[in-house]
């Protein structure tokens, strides 16, 4: 396991700063989506906001699931060594998410981290 694997890809960071996430991270994607960390403190999205060079944060999938859950969905993992792949199911209302999964924990939060998210963009668009 590589330490990036850690964190969300730059496509679910930028979709989460689309919808209002601004947590401080200790991470940031730079220079061609690069992930970078930070050493001279921990930032927000709104800390970049004057920079000449466009960088975004990068959330540890931990910080984005404990965001998302903080906007009212709720998670529920499963194990099941018997599947090839991961399963997500999720109600209408994308506020309960269920992730069976077979390899590891992290692949599974990535996931639903992951379906999550487009969930949310989708309901946003809809509002529009």
């Amino acid at each position: 396991m590589k330490q990036e694997d850690n964190f969300c890809n730059f496509e679910t960071s930028l979709a989460l700063k689309e919808l209002g996430f601004n947590e401080l991270c200790f991470a940031f994607y730079s220079h061609g989506k690069k992930i970078q960390l930070e050493v001279s403190g921990i930032h927000k999205n709104s800390d970049w906001n004057n920079c000449p060079i466009k960088e975004e944060t990068a959330p540890t999938l931990l910080e984005a699931l404990v965001w998302l859950e903080g906007k009212g969905t709720t998670f529920e993992f499963k194990y099941a060594d018997l599947l090839k792949r991961e399963v997500v199911q999720y109600n209408q209302s994308g506020d309960y998410i269920e992730v069976y999964y077979s390899k590891s924990i992290l692949s599974a939060i990535q996931i639903a981290v992951k379906e999550c998210v487009n969930l949310l963009k989708e309901q946003k668009n809809d509002l529009d």
